[in-house]
């Protein structure tokens, strides 16, 4: 046998189109739905859900912000449990939830700070009293911003207090 396993010329190649079945299992009838396809009704009904948030998003980010002080307030001073780690998932789902909505509304402002308080609370292991302020700090800034409805500070004014907190941040993760 030569020292080359592999002769060299030509190869025959073949390919095989074979149906995705498990779209079929799953009652999806993939060869009827155009690629990147919606339908009407998704459409409307997004619009719809849309319009609502948009409409009620300002006393929903009220009640969600009583939820989450509620929430911190409970965690706060809460040893390391079980019980803790629960609540903590709730404050990052509230937190998203804020984030969600104030983006929709046009409340850039609420939404990065919520987007950042939940974010920390997933890394901070929130046993130092450092971290609990800034975590405080958080919660404080979105319910002075919703009240007082500062949203629309100038992007220097909003960019420069979401890097003293960048900073904070990153010393006390």
């Amino acid at each position: 046998m030569s020292p080359n396993k592999f002769p060299s010329g030509p190869k025959e190649v073949y390919v095989y189109k074979m149906d995705n079945n498990l779209k079929k299992k799953l009652g999806m009838h993939a060869e009827k739905i155009k690629e990147g396809f919606l339908s009407e009704a998704s459409i409307e009904e997004a619009d719809r859900m849309v319009a609502k948030y948009s409409k009620d998003g300002p006393e929903t980010i009220d009640t969600l912000l009583n939820m989450l002080i509620e929430l911190w307030a409970e965690m706060r001073d809460m040893p390391k449990s079980t019980e803790r780690d629960t609540l903590s998932e709730q404050v990052f789902t509230v937190s998203h939830q804020i984030k969600d909505i104030a983006a929709l509304c046009g409340q850039d402002l609420i939404s990065d700070f919520a987007e950042s308080l939940r974010d920390y609370v997933t890394r901070a292991s929130i046993t130092i009293d450092a971290q609990k302020k800034i975590i405080q700090a958080h919660v404080d800034a979105l319910v002075v911003i919703q009240k007082k409805g500062i949203d629309d500070i100038n992007a220097s004014q909003a960019e420069e207090l979401k890097k003293m907190v960048k900073i904070a941040i990153q010393k006390y993760i």
